[in-house]
Formats: C-alpha cells, sequence, structure tokens
C-alpha cells in the first residue's frame, strides 16, 4: 500500500487539528481548522484523506483475526451462540472450557449434597450439549488459525483410539504379569508405555493448535 502524497491531513494525535504529511512522516507543524493553515509544500485538503497506515494497528487496518472476548462474553456465548462458522479467539474457547469445568463441577457437587439421582442425569445433559458447543467453538478456533475443523475431528479420533489402546495393553499388562508369564507382561507394558507416549504427544499436539493466535488474514472461513 503506497503512502498518501503530501499535504495536510487529520492529526493522528489531535483529532480536531491537522499536521503536515510530508509524503513519508508526519511533520511537526500542526494547526486548528479555524486558523490558516502554514505555507508548506501542498496545498491545503479538505475533506482530509484518512492518515497514512503506517499509522493504524493491525485491527484498524482490517484484521479477520477472532477479538479477545471477556470471561463473561465466553460464558454468555457458551449458552446462546451454536454454530460452527466463522471463527473464536483464544480468550473465547479457553474462558469456554473453564466455564463449562466450573459450571459441571459446581452441578455434581450440589448433586453429591442434595443425593437426588435424578438430577445427576441433568448434570450429564447439560454436560453433554454444552460439551457439543464447545466443540463449535474449538472448530471456530481452528478457523482463526486458518485451519479446517476436519483437523480437530482428527486429533479427538486419535485421542479416543490411543486412550482405548492404553487402557487395553495396560490391562493385559497387568492380567498377564499376574498369570505369571513375565517376558509377555514385558512386551505388552511397552506397548501401553508407546500409547501412553502417543496419548501425550496427541494432547499436546491438540492444546498447541488451540493456543496458537489468529490469522489476521482472510480466509475460506470468513463470511
Amino acid at each position: 500500500m503506497s503512502s498518501p502524497q503530501a499535504g495536510w491531513y487529520q492529526d493522528p494525535q489531535d483529532p480536531q487539528g491537522l499536521r503536515y504529511w510530508d509524503g513519508v512522516q508526519w511533520t511537526s507543524q500542526t494547526h486548528k481548522p479555524n486558523q490558516p493553515a502554514a505555507p508548506v509544500l501542498g496545498s491545503y485538503q479538505s475533506p482530509t484523506p484518512p492518515p497514512p497506515y503506517q499509522n493504524y494497528s493491525t485491527a484498524q487496518q482490517g484484521s479477520y483475526a477472532a477479538q479477545p472476548v471477556s470471561f463473561v462474553e465466553a460464558a454468555k456465548g457458551l449458552i446462546t451462540k451454536w454454530t460452527f462458522r466463522g471463527r473464536a479467539s483464544r480468550s473465547e474457547y479457553w474462558f469456554s472450557s473453564i466455564t463449562l469445568s466450573l459450571l459441571i463441577f459446581i452441578l455434581r457437587a450440589v448433586t453429591g449434597v442434595i443425593g437426588v439421582e435424578a438430577v445427576g442425569y441433568v448434570v450429564l445433559l447439560v454436560q453433554t450439549v454444552l460439551g457439543i458447543n464447545l466443540l463449535l467453538i474449538a472448530i471456530r478456533r481452528y478457523h482463526d488459525t486458518g485451519r479446517s475443523g476436519w483437523w480437530l475431528l482428527l486429533q479427538l479420533g486419535l485421542y479416543t483410539i490411543l486412550a482405548a489402546a492404553l487402557i487395553v495393553t495396560a490391562l493385559v499388562s497387568l492380567l498377564v504379569a499376574f498369570g505369571g508369564a513375565a517376558s509377555d507382561a514385558q512386551s505388552f507394558g511397552a506397548a501401553a508405555l508407546v500409547m501412553l507416549v502417543l496419548f501425550l504427544a496427541n494432547n499436546i499436539w491438540l492444546i498447541v493448535w488451540l493456543s496458537l493466535p489468529g490469522k489476521s488474514e482472510k480466509n475460506r472461513f470468513d463470511d
């Protein structure tokens, strides 16, 4: 983007005044609109075009990255905003995750105090429904980093498979060990260790991608 031509523009430090732009940078010459401008190269221009882009922040230039939200806004969105289209910022996803965790903890504590079995089913229903919306937020979080939500589903699929494989190999290793077959137990124990490493690696991969900053460029997930 090329810089504006030399002339008088709205002062970025004083919106009520004007400052002279020499074609490369702002000068120290300023004046108010109701006062005669100092005779500098170039003529007075009115209405004033926008200041040079160098003085704009990324957001002012039209960044497409999702904007941060407060904890209250994220908690409200977890209940009211149901869509996988568009983007979600890091704060929106992590605040939503914390909100869901706190809500489930409180509901389960209340259920333990009341001791009514029916309340437990309500807690399970709330956890399932809001968990689905958290998944939608995670998909939008991936969109904000320029990635498809299919990557998230792949990671969750690997999470399920590796978790199941880890449990099975660990249980088999214990059963074989109690049966007296030490060599077989070691083999299954080694397999369980490999499953554990892969499981942790997949979780780290998931957390890292959910924590990446949003891309300011427009992508195919923007409306």
